[in-house]
């Protein structure tokens, strides 16, 4: 006889499922940028899970004679679907924090295929995490294979019940977990932000850009302003038309590039360029969030956050309209990645790096060979935009490069120290400068630069332990928002930048000073202004996800910065000094009507750009 009841004994694995399922819920749901509903959502897909493997060990029980054997098998079962489960749920939660969203199945089959090169990028022999992977499912199978030993309740029914009923019961399972498998398909969970239903399918009712999402319906009426200023835009016939180079740098910091009179010399080649020649360096420009696919948009269509839409007038299309042919060559998986690619719409060349599946995708050496690959100039006006990954903290180091030790990655929490992380994020620049030397030195040699601007910025910064933050995408202190911007002029001379330097720029006006650079208006929905004009914005609009805020910049004398984090509903203050990182905290000092203003038109924002609406 059974040590416990058969009913008490289901009751009590389904409630151990669930529990363990509730500790992963409980640190997802406490990133800022997920529904509180999704824990909900996600425990009824767990329980689905569960009662899909329940199925396996029915049906196994029933057709495998063999008691032990069918045992082993059921305990292989539910043993690998528990250790897929945790491996899911830490990859998550992985991916909430280094690139703010839940990892999509497509970025999981591109990493994979990839995983040699990924192993070397972090030190790591490909066996040791095989060996670890196989550990954790032998110990994971011995587990389950005591606690079926001590009470299976699948097999105990089979024994208890006629073979008829106990059929029936098997069908009846059947029917629920292909009920259930059938909702799932529809990814209405999706709309709740349950992770798996995002997994399988991120784009369901939304454009979803890293936790920005871009409601179709808002996006309709945004895009019809769009259209209308399509229709409307004549271009410019003036026959000089400069070649652009455009090299963004993924979360490139400008107070650490030694051109922007950092201590140390990290942009070695950069700053020969600004000793022989005009290099114009914007001093202080700010992303509008701390995130790749939202700082790049915000970048090309000269939108802040609570702007975007789906059809966007961009720095692409006003050049292609200008007769520009468009070539881009990304070192990083701008594919699989929230659909990056989604927003450059039509070229006449793509290429990036998921495209490659044996070498490391973000690695700038497969950009350089891009580039090498790239034809001569035959004269007619071409934009070509490289994308490089050697500063970010997933970008492939060459040992070469290591100028700073010691030096360790920090995308490990357990890792982190500020003193390595700054040797590590050097060592980047340092080979991004060098990177761009031989790009530029590659297309000098093709004919591309007799004629040309060339324009380097940053999609966001990196906060490398100040404030105990490591990374981008955490809010928006001031270090994961500062970026570059320089502006090099080859074969021509260079107009003036008139920007005090003690006003704040902001990345929607990089696309407005390049068509200014180029001699073409800019469309009458964008955002941004051309510095040449030295006009700067009263307020810079910021986010990310729940963090809403604001730069509030029309006093000159007194730069503020005002941020609510969402999730927890405090509110960040700080005053902005020039050529530095903000000041502490500073509410208290805050006249009640300045306070009061910033309230209001965090409100504003929040009421455009907080949770995406949701399909009725």
């Amino acid at each position: 006889m059974p040590r416990v009841p058969l009913t008490r004994a289901l009751l009590s694995e389904l409630a151990l499922w669930l529990f363990a399922a509730a500790i992963f819920v409980i640190a997802y749901v406490s990133e800022p940028q997920v529904a509180a509903i999704g824990a909900a959502a996600h425990l009824a897909v767990v329980s689905l899970v569960w009662l899909g493997l329940t199925l396996v060990r029915m049906v196994l029980v029933m057709i495998v004679s063999d008691r032990s054997l069918a045992r082993a098998m059921c305990a292989l079962a539910v043993a690998a679907g528990v250790v897929i489960v945790v491996a899911y749920d830490i990859l998550v939660i992985a991916g909430m924090h280094l690139w703010g969203g839940v990892v999509s199945w497509e970025l999981m089959r591109a990493y994979a295929l990839q995983a040699p090169a990924l192993a070397q990028m972090f030190g790591v022999q490909l066996y040791a995490p095989a060996l670890a992977a196989g550990g954790v499912l032998v110990a994971a199978y011995a587990v389950v294979w005591r606690s079926l030993g001590r009470f299976d309740w699948v097999a105990h029914l089979a024994r208890a019940v006629p073979s008829r009923t106990y059929v029936g019961i098997v069908i009846a399972v059947a029917v629920a977990s292909t009920a259930g498998l059938t909702v799932f398909r529809t990814g209405r969970g999706a709309d709740f932000d349950e992770p798996l239903s995002l997994t399988f399918y991120p784009g369901r009712t939304s454009w979803h850009l890293q936790g920005h999402g871009i409601d179709h319906r808002r996006a309709r009426q945004l895009d019809a302003r769009e259209d209308e200023a399509r229709a409307a835009y004549k271009p410019d016939a003036s026959p000089d038309r400069k070649n652009l180079v455009l090299i963004v740098v993924d979360a490139l910091r400008p107070d650490h590039m030694g051109v922007y009179g950092y201590e140390r010399d990290t942009t070695p080649y950069l700053s020969a360029v600004a000793r022989s020649r005009p290099v114009r360096a914007v001093p202080q420009v700010r992303s509008t969030c701390g995130s790749s696919a939202c700082g790049m948009l915000s970048l090309i269509s000269s939108k802040f956050a609570h702007q975007f839409s789906e059809r966007p007038i961009t720095l692409h299309e006003v050049l292609k309209r200008h007769g520009y042919r468009l070539h881009l060559v990304i070192g990083s998986d701008h594919t699989n990645f929230y659909g990056l690619n989604r927003m450059y719409g039509a070229v006449d060349s793509y290429y990036d790096t998921s495209r490659e599946p044996v070498a490391y995708m973000n690695d700038d050496r497969l950009v350089l060979a891009r580039a090498a690959a790239l034809p001569r100039w035959d004269g007619a006006p071409v934009m070509l935009q490289f994308h490089l990954m050697s500063a970010h903290p997933l970008g492939a180091r060459q040992d070469r490069y290591a100028t700073y030790a010691p030096a360790a990655s920090y995308v490990v929490p357990g890792a982190r120290s500020a003193a390595l992380a700054r040797n590590y994020y050097d060592n980047g620049v340092r080979q991004v400068d060098a990177v761009i030397e031989s790009l530029l030195a590659t297309l000098r040699a093709k004919g591309y630069l007799g004629h040309t601007l060339i324009a380097i910025t940053g999609d966001h910064g990196e906060a490398l332990g100040e404030r105990g933050r490591y990374m981008h995408a955490r809010g928006l202190d001031d270090e994961a928002l500062r970026i570059p911007l320089l502006l090099i002029g080859e074969g021509y001379e260079p107009g003036r930048l008139a920007l005090d330097a003690s006003a704040i720029a902001s990345q929607v006006d990089v696309a407005p000073t390049v068509l200014r650079e180029l001699g073409i208006p800019q469309p009458a929905t964008w955002s941004g202004y051309a510095l040449q004009d030295g006009r700067r914005h009263d307020f810079i609009y910021l986010r990310e996800f729940d963090a809403i805020g604001l730069i509030d910049q029309r006093d000159p004398r007194n730069l503020w910065q005002y941020w609510v984090d969402g999730k927890s509903g405090r509110e960040h203050i700080a005053k902005l000094g020039r050529g530095t990182l903000e000041s502490e905290d500073a509410i208290d000092g805050i006249p009640a009507v300045l306070l009061n203003d910033w309230r209001r038109r965090h409100l504003q924002l929040a009421a455009l750009a907080t949770t995406v609406p949701r399909e009725p």
